[in-house]
């Protein structure tokens, strides 16, 4: 049976003097310890809430220490071309269709099918007039590292390979589609058990094409085979994408039918 994770919601709150109005949301698990000024940096530095701060993708990851809890905060950033003149703030058109919003729905029913994604604690939602900026906290995967990292100068064994194909397939088997499947945005714990991060602009797809599937597979390689070009990790060739993809195609399901690994292209 999925398990059932619920939120709360605390909203609207006029912010007199800054002509915004934010909106607050956690989950039931953390409702006990959530504190709004999780949000606010500085008062994360006055009360040494901040642990530590990563420079990651198109901004800062900040790692907090609250109570019993071990979170990641994340700001919503624009890439691209759109950073050069907005680069946190985004077009209001309704608290259920801000990002965040929607990459906290996607994470709880993540948690509910079992999946192995980061557990949601709260988020935040900042408006002012047409735009508005965003932030989300998430519970930390203890002792893990990037598939990036683990690259960069040791080499997986064939285990590790088909369990990250495995893994993959048990999010698409749940049809759930991450729009931006990297070597960043997958996590090994010191168990050996992998995680996918970073559900922005992710959802669970509807039953048509499966096409999809390999394209996100596709993604993962491209990203990888670029890192190696690169120089930023070592070892990744075509026995480790083969071991992906077997464990991946063994994983299938009659109700998804068949899937083929495309070829492997250096």
């Amino acid at each position: 049976m999925p398990r059932k994770t619920a939120s709360s919601f605390d909203g609207p709150v006029r912010n007199k003097g800054e002509g915004t109005v934010s909106y607050f949301r956690c989950s039931d698990e953390a409702a006990a310890t959530f504190d709004q000024r999780l949000f606010d940096a500085q008062w994360l530095v006055d009360n040494q809430k901040l642990v530590a701060t990563l420079e990651e993708g198109r901004g800062k990851v900040r790692f907090i220490s609250h109570r019993n809890w071990q979170l990641v905060l994340k700001t919503y950033r624009r890439g691209g071309l759109p950073a050069r003149v907005n680069k946190d703030h985004y077009l209001w058109t309704g608290l259920q269709g801000t990002r965040c919003w929607r990459e906290f729905d996607l994470l709880i029913k993540l948690d509910e099918l079992g999946l192995p994604a980061p557990k949601p604690y709260a988020v935040w939602v900042d408006r002012r007039a047409l735009w508005y900026r965003a932030k989300m906290l998430t519970v930390l995967i203890s002792d893990a590292q990037s598939l990036k990292s683990r690259l960069a100068d040791t080499s997986l064994d064939i285990k590790a390979w088909q369990l990250l194909g495995k893994t993959l397939r048990a999010f698409h088997d749940a049809s759930v589609f991450h729009a931006d499947l990297n070597a960043s945005n997958i996590l090994q714990d010191q168990q050996g058990h992998w995680y996918l991060i970073d559900f922005d602009r992710g959802r669970i797809r509807g039953s048509g094409s499966q096409h999809w599937k390999m394209d996100n597979l596709d993604r993962l390689r491209h990203s990888l085979q670029k890192l190696k070009k690169a120089g930023q990790i070592q070892a990744f060739d075509q026995s480790h994408w083969q071991w992906l993809t077997e464990a991946y195609a063994d994983g299938v399901t009659a109700e998804s039918g068949k899937v083929r690994a495309r070829k492997f292209r250096p």
